[in-house]
C-alpha cells in the first residue's frame, strides 16, 4: 500500500547515506530491516547495520541492544544489551542529547530492558547447591545471562513462553582464580546456585 511506497522510497535515501556511512542514516536503515518497513524483515542486516551506527551513534547502541536482548539476528545475550544501553547514556550525554530527555528517561530503559530479570550481572557471585561439591563457596563475577536455545523477550514476560524460556536461563560467571577452585574460567550457572557476595 501507500504505506509501504512511502518506507520504500525512504530506504533508498537511507541506503544511499549509508553507504556513505552516515551513522543516523544506517541506524534508521537498520529500523526498516528490523520491522520490515519498505524492505523484507532481516534481523541479522539490522545488527550489521547498528553495529555500523553504534560507534558514533547513541540510539543505534539502544536498537542494537534491543536485538541482543531478544536474541533477533544475535546471540542473546543481556550482558551485552546491558552494556550498550550504558554505553549509550555516556554517548548522548556527552553529545548533548539526554538533555532533550526526561531525566529518568535511560535509567528507566536499562531498568526494564535488563536489570529486573538478570540483576546480578556485574555482581560479585558466590556458588552453592552445585553437584560438584569443589565448586561450592567458590565465588566469581556474573558477566552475562541467558536462555538457549529459547529465544526469550522480556516484552512477553510472564507470557507462558517466557516463563517456560525462564526454565533455561543461566548466568555466565567468570571465576576467581584466587580461590583455587581448578574450575573452569566461565562457567554456565542456574540462578538459584549463586548468591550475591554482600
Amino acid at each position: 500500500g501507500n504505506a509501504y511506497k512511502h518506507y520504500f522510497r525512504a530506504s533508498v535515501f537511507f541506503e544511499m547515506a549509508a553507504k556513505q556511512g552516515f551513522a543516523p542514516a544506517q541506524n534508521e536503515l537498520g529500523l526498516l530491516y528490523q520491522f520490515g518497513y519498505g524492505k523484507p524483515q532481516d534481523f541479522e542486516r539490522a545488527a550489521a547495520l547498528f553495529k555500523s551506527s553504534a560507534a558514533t551513534y547513541g540510539q543505534a547502541m539502544v536498537n542494537l541492544a534491543g536485538l541482543y536482548r531478544d536474541g533477533n539476528g544475535v546471540r542473546q545475550s543481556f550482558g551485552k544489551a546491558l552494556r550498550l544501553t550504558q554505553q549509550a547514556v555516556k554517548a548522548e550525554a556527552h553529545a548533548g542529547v539526554a538533555a532533550s530527555r526526561p531525566p529518568t528517561y535511560f535509567r528507566d530503559l536499562i531498568k526494564r530492558n535488563v536489570q529486573e530479570i538478570c540483576w546480578l550481572i556485574g555482581h560479585k557471585v558466590v556458588l552453592h547447591g552445585l553437584s560438584t561439591e569443589s565448586m561450592n563457596g567458590v565465588t566469581g563475577t556474573a558477566v552475562d545471562w541467558g536462555c538457549h536455545p529459547v529465544a526469550f523477550s522480556i516484552d512477553k514476560y510472564p507470557a507462558a513462553e517466557t516463563l517456560e524460556a525462564l526454565k533455561t536461563a543461566r548466568y555466565t560467571v567468570k571465576i576467581d582464580a584466587a580461590k583455587g577452585s581448578g574450575g573452569p574460567r566461565t562457567m554456565a550457572v542456574k540462578p538459584g546456585n549463586l548468591s550475591p557476595v554482600p
